[in-house]
């Protein structure tokens, strides 16, 4: 009972073990994460048309409840961007004046993080946690994720001009009528108030470089100097720039009556309740069900991507374990019962989870910083009447702050798809920041995701063919662009994708157009190779056809008929045969289903386990068929084993290895050849897919119990 309920409660297991190194560490980032949570949270509940309270009561609860049913040791759960956006554009629909009906306001968002909650849980009960975040690609999450800041930065220009917010213009092409908006409404915007942003702006961006390292002082003419990005040395601990700005301007705007004298807008009075415990409005609820399921469907897939992304990130960074399903309940979890207590959608910030982590040097940070930084909050609600004199312009420049960074970094991202040579998740990337932006997020994140499966079928349809050549002294082969030769008579292919009904047409297609283009009769063939010349213009037909699929994932049977007809068109036209190497023992129960046909000198298509061993099956079975090797006959040797290797060399062929058999009177030398092989080299499988064919020589390899073995 114990084991499951620190199965169910991570957090349990922690504090066994918790020693005073970790608590060290988690003071230290609980007390920085808490600080800055102060004002950001206020910023982002500006952001959802939700009192600065809101955002204080949706950092307490959602952090500890998360703290304590996650695994993850460094995210912190609270306010976010993008669903605050998201919350707000639900709330403008439904209310005609958030402003002035905030009660309306309020029950909507926590009727939102609630209904968020039951779908992340539904979703968590189903175990759809890592499936659905597998196909959600950096690249459409990257430029979702920027079109929808830009569309933050936007909603912004209101407070950061000191004009009115269009809050009637939403939906299709918004971003586009909101700009046109801003553009008109210039000549009446407050310039007091975009002095303010600005200054807050400048201040937050000199502190962070600061906190980089690249501003150092004591250095230069003026005691100022801008470092490099090699000779930066990053602060211990953040400079607060946002709790700063909060308290300087906070205290300007009171002492010189901003607000009367020049119109700036500020927060105004705040409840200073310590938390707002209460019921929700169901009826509201259902009407939400029925006519809003899209937006908080987006909403509760925002948030899991966004905190599940980064949670692996951080637990791969320092080796740690992750399971997606579990971070997925323990966010249900938090977004289900913390509405109660006052709280709209609760999910892991960027930024205050990447300074936990840098505070961490000794790997001992622990869930428990989370905690901490909400008892920060908790303490500090009860005086947030102080910050009644604060510009909203402060806050909104808090938000542009926030997501700038992120806006670059993503940007850089985009580009590094394109220098890399990934040009469709490029493509995916720019189509979906720009859906996102010019159109809507709702519309951004589905054509996203559609670019994205669009990708992926293209990946999995396209027959990606190299062909190989033989690394020399080695039983190696690899792509022949990288200066290597191919191996006379053998057309060696590796096969890169699946092979299924999708791709298999495509690979026949390939794979024929290339053996057609190397094709001559086969009296010239006869006459190169007995005369023995060989130019560089010459065409050489092909004997064996090669096929190295120890690169492909997946057969299915439509794949392995498409070989079988490989096969018999090979025969057919070229008189020459197909071998298949790969040492899936399991595909061997597909090839199983397929009749490969047969031939005169070359009978049906083998199965081999690596492509030496089949090109040196091919390759004796050519020579023996143009009458350049013949088994033959020696005097038997005493001290020899029976069994014992041998070699012959061909002129212009590499070397092809013969096994000599005591048959009693004299030792026969027969060319090696594939395991469960009879005389004449056809293999035969029994039903359960042994191979039941007697072998004719010993040391080799054979497909026995669903894996391929030695016989010695």
């Amino acid at each position: 009972m114990s084991r499951l309920i620190r199965m169910a409660v991570p957090l349990i297991g922690v504090m066994e073990n918790y020693t005073r190194v970790n608590l060290r560490t988690d003071l230290v980032a609980g007390f920085t994460v808490g600080v800055m949570l102060l004002p950001q949270a206020m910023a982002y509940a500006q952001l959802a048309l939700l009192p600065p309270v809101y955002g204080l009561y949706s950092s307490v609860l959602p952090s500890i409840l998360y703290a304590t049913f996650s695994q993850s040791h460094t995210m912190n759960l609270g306010t976010i961007a993008l669903c605050g956006l998201l919350t707000a554009d639900i709330i403008s629909d439904i209310v005609d004046d958030p402003e002035v009906e905030q009660q309306a306001s309020i029950e909507i968002a926590l009727c939102v993080a609630f209904l968020t909650g039951v779908i992340l849980f539904l979703m968590a009960l189903l175990r759809l946690g890592e499936s659905v975040q597998r196909y959600l690609s950096p690249a459409l999450v990257g430029g979702f994720h920027t079109g929808a800041a830009i569309h933050v930065m936007v909603s912004q220009f209101s407070h950061l001009l000191g004009v009115t917010a269009p809050t009637e213009i939403h939906g299709e092409f918004s971003i586009m009528r909101k700009l046109w908006y801003y553009g008109n409404e210039m000549v009446d915007a407050n310039g007091a108030t975009a002095v303010i942003a600005i200054s807050a702006m400048l201040i937050i961006y000199a502190c962070k470089k600061i906190t980089a390292g690249r501003i150092v002082f004591g250095r230069g003419r003026c005691g100022i100097s801008i470092a490099s990005a090699d000779e930066a040395q990053r602060l211990r601990f953040p400079i607060p720039a946002e709790l700063i700005v909060v308290i300087i301007f906070n205290s300007l705007t009171y002492m010189a009556s901003l607000d009367t004298n020049y119109g700036v807008k500020v927060v105004g009075e705040q409840d200073a309740s310590i938390l707002e415990f209460g019921n929700l409005n169901w009826g509201l609820m259902l009407q939400l069900i029925s006519e809003r399921y899209m937006e908080i469907i987006t909403i509760a897939i925002i948030t899991f991507s966004l905190t599940l992304s980064d949670a692996k990130t951080y637990a791969d960074e320092c080796d740690r374990p992750f399971n997606g399903n579990r971070e997925m309940t323990a966010l249900s979890i938090a977004n289900l019962i913390s509405p109660f207590s006052g709280s709209y959608v609760a999910g892991a910030g960027i930024s205050r989870s990447a300074i936990a982590f840098g505070i961490d040097q000794t790997d001992s940070l622990t869930q428990v910083y989370s905690i901490i930084s909400a008892i920060i909050v908790l303490i500090a609600i009860p005086f947030i009447h102080a910050i009644s004199e604060l510009p909203q312009a402060v806050l909104a420049a808090v938000v542009l702050m926030a997501l700038h960074g992120m806006v670059i970094k993503q940007g850089r991202k985009c580009i590094g798809f394109w220098k890399f040579g990934r040009k469709d998740d490029f493509i995916t990337w720019l189509v979906t920041l720009l859906v996102t932006v010019l159109v809507d997020l709702d519309w951004g994140l589905l054509i996203g995701l559609l670019m994205t499966i669009h990708s992926v079928f293209l990946r999995l349809n396209q027959s990606k063919l190299t062909t190989l050549g033989k690394v020399q002294g080695t039983q190696f082969f690899d792509d022949v662009t990288r200066g290597l030769v191919e191996f006379p008579g053998v057309k060696i292919f590796r096969l890169n994708s699946p092979l299924f009904f999708g791709s298999k047409d495509r690979f026949y297609a390939e794979v024929c157009r290339e053996i057609d283009s190397h094709a001559i009769t086969r009296s010239v063939e006869d006459d190169l190779l007995h005369s023995g010349k060989r130019t560089a213009s010459a065409a050489v037909p092909y004997h064996t056809l090669v096929i190295d699929a120890s690169a492909m994932i997946f057969l299915d049977t439509a794949g392995a008929q498409q070989l079988a007809t490989l096969s018999k068109w090979l025969e057919r036209n070229h008189n020459a045969r197909l071998l298949v190497a790969c040492g899936n023992a399991n595909f061997v129960d597909v090839f199983k289903r397929v009749d490969f046909g047969s031939g005169n000198w070359h009978g049906a298509a083998v199965l081999f386990p690596t492509v030496h061993e089949a090109v040196l099956f091919g390759a004796s079975q050519g020579l023996m068929h143009q009458g350049m090797m013949q088994p033959r006959a020696v005097p038997k040797v005493a001290s020899m084993p029976n069994f014992q290797e041998d070699a012959v060399r061909s002129t212009g062929w590499a070397l092809l290895f013969e096994r000599r058999r005591d048959t009693g009177a004299a030792t026969q030398y027969t060319p090696l050849l594939n395991p469960g092989h009879n005389a004449v080299g056809n293999p035969s499988f029994d039903a359960s897919g042994r191979c039941s064919a007697e072998p004719v020589m010993t040391g080799v390899t054979t497909f026995e119990d669903g894996s391929w073995k030695t016989n010695l």
